[in-house]
């Protein structure tokens, strides 16, 4: 891939553009969708990352995240792997990209977003294997992250116990499904293919890390109709 990229590309003053920006010496694309008109109050940045084998364009299109942008007035960024996922910490990138820094190039485009609109919060989601990037990158980025929501992704173990000695201050959603054979509700081994086996954790495993990490010393559960919810309070 030949690009004349640019660490700073020039933004659209409103709608959908893909773009092109270095990161670690390698030109990386995202998706931008600036609601219009242009605001002079600062806006929150949603940043939204696409599972295994997708991409930027079909995450905005799957989660209708343009509409509920315009709606919301939220900046919504929506980045493209360098291989067939981000680097999440699980390996599952293969061994040619695991030196892939996925957390410096999500860093580089809030930066980028910053440099040229009025920002007042970070939020980052994603699906999949974009989910488990979502919390490496709350773990672990330069930036302030407000909040993450992931759907379908945990946080690898080795991530988040580095995390521990971390002042951080974070809200967390996380999303999973009884039958998610990915996922497995008590946590096990998953074959996810091409020779990949990991170990996964119980998704109430990954929400009590993250409860430990920010001190939370409240613990609540509750059943409505089909879901069941878990949740942490009076935390840091």
């Amino acid at each position: 891939l030949l690009c004349a990229c640019s660490s700073s590309p020039q933004l659209p003053a409103s709608g959908t553009a893909h773009l092109y920006t270095d990161s670690g010496g390698q030109p990386r694309s995202f998706w931008i969708h600036i609601p219009a008109p242009p605001a002079a109050t600062p806006r929150p940045l949603l940043i939204v990352l696409h599972g295994t084998d997708s991409s930027g364009e079909t995450m905005l299109a799957r989660g209708h995240f343009v509409e509920h942008a315009n709606a919301e007035h939220t900046i919504v960024v929506a980045p493209d792997a360098l291989g067939h996922a981000f680097n999440d910490g699980s390996g599952r990138i293969g061994a040619t990209l695991m030196a892939t820094d996925d957390v410096a190039f999500l860093d580089r485009l809030v930066a980028v977003v910053r440099s040229q609109l009025a920002i007042d919060a970070v939020f980052v989601t994603g699906f999949d294997s974009g989910a488990a990037m979502a919390q490496r990158f709350a773990l672990e980025s330069q930036a302030t992250i407000s909040g993450v929501a992931a759907v379908a992704g945990h946080v690898w173990p080795p991530l988040i116990e580095r995390a521990r000695a971390t002042n951080r201050s974070l809200s967390v959603l996380l999303l999973f499904g009884n039958d998610d054979p990915q996922n497995p509700r008590d946590g096990g081994t998953v074959d996810y293919g091409n020779g990949l086996v990991l170990t996964t954790p119980s998704p109430l495993a990954t929400a009590s890390a993250f409860a430990q990490l920010l001190q939370c010393t409240t613990q609540l559960g509750a059943t409505a109709t089909i879901i069941q919810s878990t949740s942490w309070h009076a935390c840091r």
